[in-house]
């Protein structure tokens, strides 16, 4: 059976579509990363490799592999060669907290768990919780390396008849508290996926870029249609606008699917015009939702046709704009696509009039089996229509307008999308009212221009106790997610309710928004009192007006910065203050007695974070701050893991305060340094308080 015969089936499986492939045109190109390239030929025989290791290793249909990883050949071989034989595949969340990979871990009953270096150096302290056997994966061919684990070359699996019905992947949820959802998809929701895409040119001639990583949803929607037609998929371990630009130049992509904050870093960048993009066919956005002025700027400044999705992981229908078509319906995410049904329900469940608004329910061949092991979950996200055809609920509120393109008005659920991610509220709530000062705690998201949305917390204290909201938000952040961290904590005196109880979220955002309106007046409750995190602020700002200074730059960030650990300066450094630890001094007499990266000195951080803060002066001058000359600085240290010789850190500065002392004379100027290493962790936290002589 040729490819084409196969890929017109009602339903065949994305590891028979690459093996037609790999049997057609052998040594046409099917995977890319940085330096690395894969034919269909040895892709396949790296699926039937992974195949026959998972069978020896006693693993059958139905079985659960784990995978945290950031995006390589070897993850999207492992993927693709487990779902050959039935065996599962749960991409998890690099971002999750240690704990929260160890309980999904245990959820799926994982027998094999699939790690990069990156990802067992944060699982490393929970180890002794992780059951099944570990598979490093990446270039060392070590012992316990994915090559070594691997099958002999030219091994072939048992041939397995894959069912629709039974379970392709297992995506995970990044909650926080109890068991997080792992959203079920089956062999049929892939199939149904791939043939959607007959007519919108997806074949062998593509060129698909994925920039978003493999265990998102998003990526595998576009990546595993792109090779079950015979394309060539281009991956990226990690986001870059501007190396983002040079591969779809250098491979001459055609088609690209990403998040709106994706698409605001690659349009924000100074090298746009410098790349030539003009391959592009087509590009969606997707995750979540997409600004109207952003699709006008999409469609203006960059070449090709552009889609607006929408949908969720768990499926159900999904919406999509042409914008390039429709312009004048950019306020809209469009038309469920064909085979896909939406309805409007109202809050007696039963569908509302044409034109009126309620939550969105939808239908099609593209719809999750349920939540592992969550029956009661799965039920609470299904609605049943009269003659019993099933739906899920979208937690969205819409409606239809009189072209029949769906208009979203707002979430009915809370859930927060940043950076393409759903952060879900009460996970974090839940993480600080655990703390012995916190009574009651309320999430919102807020504008942000970087992730889209940001998490900001509202804290009631106990009564009786006093604790600052920076270190509430510091203790939160080390519990939290890397995608789930508080932006912004403000402890106030009560939580607004409604006469019936109810908690008015919305008010608290509406508050915080104008609040950050105008930052020089102090933040009130609902009676008009100074709230508890702002009461200190409000009193240094009546100190302050009288010494003439302008606070509207208070809560300023500057735009990160980064510098490299380099083993040179770190020698040179300790050698000079005298550090008595000698595996600070002796650099390489520590790596050759097996030191993978070495730790280095709060001082140290502090000197770099000072390399990296050339402009600073400069910044301080554009927010009206007339700086004179350093005098010194005072620091504030904590580390939440090590820093190592070799390692890129980026510092992430935001003025917190700025006083006046001594009639004007000097001048203090707090800062807030987070920093963060090459993999995107949270490394160290910096309370920076420089003074400077006017």
């Amino acid at each position: 059976m040729t490819a084409d015969e196969l890929l017109n089936l009602p339903f065949a499986t994305i590891a028979d579509a690459i093996a037609a492939h790999a049997g057609e045109h052998p040594r046409a190109t099917a995977l890319v990363l940085n330096d690395q390239r894969m034919d269909f030929a040895t892709l396949n025989d790296q699926m039937d490799r992974v195949s026959a290791a998972l069978q020896r290793d006693g693993l059958v249909a139905g079985s659960v592999v784990a995978v945290c990883a950031h995006s390589s050949i070897d993850y999207a071989v492992l993927l693709l060669g487990a779902t050959r034989v039935g065996v599962v595949v749960a991409p998890l969340v690099t971002g999750a907290t240690p704990e929260t990979l160890v309980a999904m871990i245990a959820d799926a009953d994982a027998k094999l768990l699939f790690v990069d270096s990156s990802s067992a150096d944060w699982l490393l302290p929970v180890a002794q919780s992780i059951s099944p056997r570990w598979i490093r994966m990446g270039r060392l061919r070590q012992a316990g390396s994915f090559e070594e684990w691997l099958a002999p070359p030219g091994a072939r699996p048992d041939p397995v008849a894959v069912r629709p019905e039974w379970a392709f992947n297992i995506i995970y949820s990044s909650g926080t508290t109890g068991i997080p959802k792992g959203i079920v998809q089956s062999h049929a929701l892939r199939w149904g996926s791939l043939r959607q895409t007959r007519d919108r040119g997806f074949g062998p001639d593509m060129v698909t870029l994925a920039s978003t990583p493999l265990y998102s949803n998003t990526t595998l929607i576009s990546t595993l249609p792109a090779l079950a037609r015979g394309g060539r998929v281009v991956l990226m371990d990690k986001f870059d606008a501007t190396a983002f630009l040079a591969l779809a130049q250098r491979e001459r992509a055609t088609y690209a699917i990403m998040v709106p904050v994706q698409f605001q870093r690659i349009l924000a960048s100074p090298d746009l015009d410098d790349y030539d993009l003009s391959s592009f066919r087509a590009k969606s956005c997707a995750g979540a939702p997409c600004p109207i002025e952003l699709k006008r700027e999409i469609l203006a400044r960059w070449p090709g046709q552009f889609f607006d999705v929408y949908g969720m992981t768990e499926g159900g229908a999904v919406c999509m704009l042409a914008a390039h078509d429709r312009p004048d319906k950019l306020h809209t995410v469009g038309k469920p696509l064909p085979g896909h049904e939406m309805l409007i329900i109202g809050e007696d469940n039963r569908p509302v009039e044409a034109g009126k608004s309620g939550e969105i329910v939808g239908r099609s061949y593209n719809m999750m089996t349920g939540y592992h092991r969550q029956t009661a979950k799965t039920q609470e996200a299904e609605w049943f229509s009269a003659d019993g055809q099933r739906y899920l609920r979208t937690g969205d509120i819409g409606y239809f307008d009189e072209d029949g393109y769906l208009v979203l008005i707002d979430r009915k659920k809370d859930m927060i999308i940043s950076g393409g991610f759903n952060i879900y509220p009460s996970d974090l709530e839940a993480v600080l009212r655990t703390h012995p000062d916190v009574a009651e705690a309320a999430v919102i998201g807020v504008p942000s221009i970087q992730w889209g949305e940001s998490p900001v917390a509202f804290i009631v204290l106990e009564k009786g106790r006093t604790v600052s909201a920076p270190s509430l938000k510091g203790w939160a952040n080390l519990k939290l997610g890397k995608t789930q961290r508080l932006t912004d904590v403000h402890v106030i005196s009560e939580l607004p309710r409604s006469a019936v109880g109810k908690l008015l979220k919305r008010e608290l955002r509406d508050r915080y928004l104008q609040f950050l309106d105008r930052a020089a007046a102090p933040m009130l409750s609902a009676e008009g009192e100074i709230l508890a995190a702002d009461r200190k602020s409000a009193e240094r700002r009546d100190v302050t007006i009288l010494n003439k200074v302008d606070k509207s730059y208070v809560g300023h960030v500057r735009p990160p910065s980064t510098v490299k650990v380099e083993a040179a300066q770190c020698r040179a450094f300790v050698n000079a203050i005298g550090e008595t630890n000698p595996i600070y001094r002796d650099v390489d007499a520590a790596r050759k007695a097996g030191f993978r990266g070495l730790p280095i000195p709060p001082t140290y951080l502090f000197c770099l974070q000072m390399m990296s803060s050339e402009e600073a002066y400069a910044a301080y001058q554009e927010l009206g701050i007339d700086v004179g000359r350093l005098l010194h600085g005072e620091q504030g240290f904590k580390y939440h893991l090590p820093v190592h010789v070799g390692e890129e850190l980026t510092f992430h500065h935001r003025i917190l305060d700025v006083q006046d002392k001594k009639d004007g004379a000097m001048t203090l100027i707090v800062q807030g340094i987070r920093v963060e290493n090459g993999e995107g962790h949270h490394v160290a936290d910096l309370h920076q308080t420089t003074v400077v002589r006017n």
